[in-house]
């Protein structure tokens, strides 16, 4: 990969310029975002004000109130919520004013000039009915020739809501109706992968309501770092904290959350699922574990047949003679009730799947199905009576456990014996403990799904799963109080195809092919998205995806990395200038979004491009003509679920928020507020069927090492990786207190505080290399390189560096920092090891602009 590459369009000392002008502007009164701020309301002003809601991708759904005076918001105030401890801002969601008045917010319709290249910053104007004309007869045409799936809709979580928002909003209608493709999300679900395979929540939902911590006694923060990510949910974990809940910080960096914390234990990348499995073995040779718990939770005693690696179940044990529905025997001397006939026999419907199931039992000497046995052993490998060999599966996990030894975790995590007893000790004997885990460092690496499965078995073990006060704490994943079908489908209905993976896009518009079956990709439509600054490996979408594709459109409201490198940019409306309703992950409310001024210059609300799209590419009926954004929410509001909360669009107007999810007072808690919902209704300690996250055909090593939970030392970040001697240095990107991922990235207020992107390095390895604190420079890999300016930090271990992420290309001196990620992924959980990446720096020998 050369490492010549060069940004084009505003230089970074341009963009730094043009935010000082702004911000000096702001301080004299004499700029649009200025003044409107700096306003203050006399007597006889007439201030009205509009319920909104932050509705970025940390999902915490902050409520505000948008004081509007004569068409302009002058500021932005908190709203409450009737449980104080939701109530709440950050800096993020309180200067969002500028991102409305920025005065290089997208005013009107652009076309990249004919003969230009994308990217190049050549753009001209045109009409939206000029846009919209060249859009649709472009997709249709497009779609003709390939069929509808070779058009990418590329939607991510810039912009959540009901009905703009593009993860549930219309476009989805549009794309479900056209038959476009609809590539799955490949980042940050490793964690939620792992965990699936104990608890059966999916890949996403394991996560307690955050006010869950308040029954906690300790709480770790395992590889993130919510003080400045998730300021919302640190507000209840410091509030917990002076409570008497003790905090523990597990992080290869020194963040501002673990100086928060009574403890910081400094680990190092990519190796946390070796660090959690030694606490699992040392917890079981030490007798730690919490016996009664999984006898009465788990699937401990379960038999795993050695020949087929399955379980021995009813379905597969015909040896005996197999199963007779009419009778409900099976074999000689066992019998079960099929679930058909459990009502009035006082079984619940856990028994009756437990059934299936067989245990050895010590009484009978003899395999018996779960509810019959009156003693199932735990331990040992058994001979059935028709010569099966089984073994409990604690036994298979205790044998796979003793490996992983306090030596090999100490040399490799540098993390001494003795602290990974004591974190193991307090799992397993000062709980209850959550774990702050989601968007974390399980995450980010190619096996961090192994680090959730290791992980969420520490919790297993210790009994710290589906209790107040224990479980997982982070984005808190619930059930939507609207009827998203009713938005996304309509007469015509194809649906979108759901096999490509994000990070699979670049190869396929290259090759034509998806794992060897042919797969066209000619478009894509992208919207509350930014794919170019937040996928993996940057320059596979800069040499493949942008020089490739036949027609790109972006739908957004600034000139981001994918804009600038778009065909066609649309300019949306922000929040603030739509009718539309918000129900956050991460609280249990519902909110409606007002309406408080109109949309700035010519921008268009999501709604309005998505019906009007829909009705010139021939899809009159499915977006009529005259229906408003409260007539689609009353269609997506017509649900039992809505209802048993009383919502509607009157009562939301009326209100501005209404309870949706959870009881007042009361903390969400998996496994507890709702179903287990693993075959057998308990935790599993054996994984019986692997099989991954989303199959596109993509080819999957051994069955058999996805069973149980184990350590892959990292891709990249191994201390023995291929690229160790040449790449010294794991390149980190920490998430940042002004950005969610990229947006925020332009805002002018938070530039003045974080003006600039910067490669953080420990002292020790900046004098290895005679860089000084401010030197530019250099940080390559044998993918890219980025050039920005250097920052003496000693909370960055020796061994890394980072540049926290969200930062365009147009804000460093040359490349970008996406440019040195891994794009890598492990065909089970298909997620983006975006931290599994080495590189070096070096002083910048080049000019800067």
């Amino acid at each position: 990969m050369s490492q010549e590459r060069t940004n084009q369009g505003i230089s970074r000392r341009g963009f730094l310029k043009t935010t000082a002008i702004a911000a000096g502007a702001a301080a004299l009164g004499g700029s649009t975002v200025s003044a409107l701020a700096a306003t203050t309301p006399t007597a006889s002003t007439e201030v009205k004000k509009y319920n909104g809601v932050c509705r970025s991708n940390c999902n915490f759904g902050c409520r505000y109130w948008a004081n509007v005076v004569d068409g302009k918001i002058i500021k932005l105030e908190v709203g409450d919520y009737d449980d104080p401890d939701y109530t709440g801002c950050c800096l993020k969601g309180i200067s969002y004013i500028e991102r409305i008045y920025h005065p290089d917010r997208l005013k009107y319709p652009l076309r990249r000039k004919e003969g230009t290249e994308r990217g190049a910053g050549e753009w001209e104007r045109i009409s939206w009915d000029e846009a919209f004309k060249e859009v649709t007869t472009k997709l249709k045409d497009i779609a003709a020739k390939y069929g509808g799936k070779s058009i990418i809709y590329d939607r991510c979580t810039g912009n959540y809501s009901c009905l703009n928002g593009s993860t549930y909003g219309l476009y989805n209608r549009l794309g479900s109706l056209e038959g476009w493709c609809k590539p799955f999300i490949n980042y940050d679900y490793g964690t939620g992968h792992g965990l699936d395979r104990i608890f059966g929540t999916g890949e996403w939902y394991f996560v307690n309501e955050i006010r869950s911590v308040y029954d906690a006694r300790v709480a770790v923060m395992w590889g993130t770092n919510p003080v400045l990510t998730a300021p919302q949910a640190w507000r209840f974990i410091q509030k917990a904290h002076e409570n008497g809940t003790k905090l523990i910080s597990l992080d290869v960096i020194k963040s501002a959350t673990a100086y928060k914390c009574d403890e910081w234990i400094c680990t190092t990348p990519g190796n946390d699922a070796l660090l959690a499995l030694a606490m699992c073995n040392w917890l079981i040779e030490e007798d730690l574990i919490d016996h009664e718990y999984l006898k009465e939770r788990s699937t401990q005693s379960f038999l795993v047949r050695s020949d087929t690696k399955k379980l021995l179940r009813l379905s597969n044990y015909s040896e005996i003679g197999g199963t007779d529905e009419a009778t409900g025997t099976i074999g000689e001397g066992t019998s079960y009730i099929p679930a058909a006939n459990a009502g009035g026999t006082g079984m619940t419907e856990v028994d009756t799947k437990l059934q299936e199931f067989f245990v050895w039992d010590l009484d009978q000497n003899r395999a018996v199905t779960f509810p019959e046995a009156t003693n199932p052993a735990v331990e040992g490998t058994f001979v059935t009576e028709n010569g099966i060999e089984v073994t409990t599966e604690f036994t298979l996990l205790k044998n796979q456990l003793k490996q992983y030894t306090l030596e090999w975790a100490e040399r490799v995590c540098k993390v001494p014996a003795e602290t990974i007893k004591k974190l193991a000790r307090t799992y397993a004997t000062e709980g209850p403990v959550s774990t702050y885990i989601t968007y974390g460092s399980t995450d980010h690496y190619v096996y961090g799904h192994l680090a959730g499965y290791a992980v969420g078995m520490l919790h297993l073990l210790t009994g710290n799963y589906a209790k107040p006060g224990a479980g997982f704490l982070g984005v808190w994943s619930k059930s939507f109080p609207y009827d998203l079908a009713k938005i996304w489908v309509a007469a015509g209905f194809k649906g979108m195809d759901a096999t490509l993976a994000q990070g699979k896009i670049w190869e396929v518009i290259e090759s034509g092919n998806l794992e060897g079956n042919p797969y066209p990709l000619h478009a894509m439509f992208s919207a509350g998205s930014n794919m170019l600054s937040n996928m993996g490996a940057q320059n596979n979408m800069l040499d493949h995806t942008v020089k490739k594709l036949d027609f790109w459109v972006v739908v957004d409201w600034n000139m981001n990395d994918s804009a600038a490198h778009a065909d066609i940019v649309l300019p949306c409306a922000s929040w603030y200038e739509v009718d539309d309703m918000y129900s956050p992950y991460c609280h249990p409310y519902t909110v409606i979004q007002e309406k408080a001024i109109e949309p700035l210059y010519e921008s268009k609300s999501d709604v309005e491009i998505a019906e009007t799209m829909g009705r010139m590419m021939g899809w009159g009926d499915a977006f009529p003509e005259g229906r408003t954004p409260k007539d689609w929410m009353a269609l997506a509001l017509d649900c039992d679920v809505a209802r048993k909360w009383n919502l509607t669009v009157e009562n939301l107007y009326k209100n501005k928020y209404m309870r949706s999810d959870s009881a007042p007072n009361h903390a969400y808690v998996r496994g507890i507020d709702d179903a287990v919902a693993t075959e057998s209704g308990k935790f599993q300690l054996y994984w019986e069927t692997p099989k991954p996250r989303v199959n596109y055909g993509q080819a999957l090593p051994s069955y058999e090492k996805e069973h149980l939970p184990r350590y892959e030392p990292g891709v990249e970040c191994a201390e023995d990786s291929p690229y160790a001697a040449q790449y010294p240095l794991v390149f980190l990107q920490e998430h940042s207190r002004f950005r969610v991922h990229s947006q925020w990235w332009d805002v002018p207020a938070l530039r003045e505080i974080d003006p600039e992107p910067l490669a953080k390095l420990n002292r020790i390895e900046a004098d290895k290399r005679g860089i000084k604190d401010g030197d530019i420079v250099e940080v390559f890999s044998h993918r890219g390189h980025c050039v920005c300016k250097c920052l003496i930090d000693n909370s960055i271990a020796p061994g890394i560096i980072s540049i926290p992420k969200g930062w365009q290309r147009s804000q460093t001196i040359a490349g970008g920092f996406q440019e040195l990620t891994n794009g890598q992924m492990d065909p089970f959980p298909s997620v983006i090891g975006f931290y599994d990446a080495r590189c070096d720096v070096r002083k910048y020998e080049g000019s800067v602009n």
